[in-house]
């Protein structure tokens, strides 16, 4: 268990000063304008096996979450902040190396974050994960309001991401989270940051750890929302139960109580839709209609559900050691089969209480707009032809792009008036053997075959019908 005391959270700060840490992940990553905490592991051990730094050993446990030797690491940082950050919980010692307790650290707008190591990473030791950083984190935290003086409510607050950002403004900061495992990373996060003096950290249930008459102006939440079957352990970031809302519908049914007037609350979230849109926008409508307020609403992305289960199978597999993933894949099958379910979006709302709006939400879709019953033509204006031994889109003479052989295949099912369903089965025989398909099958080509008809029609070569 991490200790948050000043004397551990300043030695890992010092460290990070000492061999310039945020300085230089920033710039082999840029400036963590993206969308995503995480990296491709090998590019980054091999980025760090090749620069000129005298402190490689420090980034490799830090960064990487690897072991390293402990005389190479003593001689970049020192013995005595090897014996602290050991004794502080981060690290610990194995014959002559030193390894991490399955923390890593993630520099963000000035934040330093311990965080437990992705769980796809060969370096992680549990893939049980209590502290969770992810892209849904970063979402949500582009999203935190400067309104210098307010008071801000960070539910459901994991790392403590969004509370140590509101730190930064408001004057008041309850920062919220009942894993018990959790809490001591967080506590660990607030002094990491200096600010212990602004973020009150309290361990319980949502609302339930709040005074009587206790309100805020911003409410953030990034809080578990992936559905699950009950009989199933997935500690990454919990679930939201059967159809993905039980923290959900807690949440929003409570800010009608807690929100101050004028007040703002973003939610980051997933829940499940059909074509027409999201399942949990009627709850959100409902409380907006009720009281006045405005609501607005990103939906950056959708995933086909089979493609989702797939991915939710694998990644569940690596918490239950005996697990069926194809049976798990059959319940989740027949849940999104009673629910109506046929997507899973990724969601951003922001839930204004002004008391002048209507409820009615504000949609801006980035996500792809293709449904697996569309069909398309090929554009009039378009032809495609064999183009230095590869296929060939051209307007005219205008030469449009290239198409490689599966882009052209599945092209040219679509010309034989067959919808995305239809195209991705007649194809699928010719592509089941691709390494790309082997892990996750049939739903990664059908959402590839998404993707492409999505990419044909943006350069003008395909047009829904």
């Amino acid at each position: 268990m991490l200790l948050a005391e000043k004397k551990y959270t300043q030695a890992l700060r010092d460290v990070c000063e000492k061999i310039d840490y945020a300085f230089t992940i920033k710039a082999f990553r840029g400036l963590y304008g993206f969308h995503d905490p995480w990296f491709d592991y090998a590019s980054m051990e091999r980025c760090l096996s090749h620069m000129e730094n005298p402190c490689k050993a420090a980034f490799r446990i830090l960064h990487l979450g690897a072991g390293v030797e402990e005389d190479a690491l003593a001689g970049e940082i020192g013995q005595e902040a090897i014996d602290t950050l050991i004794e502080a919980g981060l690290w610990h010692k194995e014959d002559d190396r030193i390894e991490t307790n399955n923390y890593v650290v993630i520099p963000y707008q000035g934040l330093l974050l311990v965080v437990e190591t992705n769980p796809w990473f060969p370096s992680c030791t549990n893939h049980n994960i209590d502290v969770y950083l992810g892209s849904d984190s970063y979402r949500l935290a582009e999203n935190i309001g400067y309104q210098r003086g307010e008071t801000a409510l960070d539910l459901c607050s994991g790392s403590s991401i969004q509370g140590l950002l509101c730190a930064r403004f408001a004057r008041k900061v309850v920062s919220v989270e009942l894993n018990p495992k959790a809490v001591p990373v967080t506590r660990f996060n607030i002094f990491l940051n200096n600010c212990e003096d602004r973020v009150e950290l309290r361990e319980g249930d949502l609302y339930n750890v709040l005074k009587e008459g206790e309100t805020f102006d911003c409410i953030y939440a990034n809080p578990p929302f992936i559905p699950m079957t009950e009989d199933v352990t997935y500690p990454i970031c919990g679930t939201g139960g059967r159809d993905g809302l039980q923290v959900l519908r807690r949440i929003v049914d409570g800010l009608p109580k807690y929100l101050n007037p004028g007040g703002e609350a973003i939610i980051f979230c997933e829940c499940l839709g059909d074509n027409k849109g999201v399942f949990f926008d009627a709850d959100v409508q409902r409380i907006g209609s009720e009281h006045g307020w405005q609501t607005s609403q990103i939906l950056p992305a959708r995933l086909e559900t089979s493609h989702q289960i797939c991915k939710l199978a694998d990644l569940t597999a690596l918490f239950n050691q005996d697990l069926d993933k194809a049976a798990l894949r059959r319940q989740m099958e027949d849940i999104y089969r009673d629910l109506g379910a046929t997507y899973l979006y990724s969601i951003l709302y922001r839930i204004h209480a002004v008391g002048n709006g209507d409820g009615q939400i504000r949609r801006i879709r980035q996500h792809n707009p293709w449904d697996m019953e569309d069909r398309a033509s090929l554009d009039p204006s378009v032809t495609t032809g064999p183009n230095m031994n590869v296929q060939s889109i051209w307007r005219g003479k205008r030469h449009m792009g290239v198409l490689s052989r599966e882009k052209a295949d599945i092209l040219a099912q679509m010309q034989e008036g067959k919808s995305i369903s239809e195209a991705a089965e007649a194809l699928w025989g010719k592509y089941a053997d691709k390494p790309r398909y082997q892990t996750e099958g049939y739903p990664a080509f059908l959402s590839r075959v998404l993707d492409t008809c999505m990419n044909l029609e943006s350069i003008g070569a395909l047009k829904r019908l």
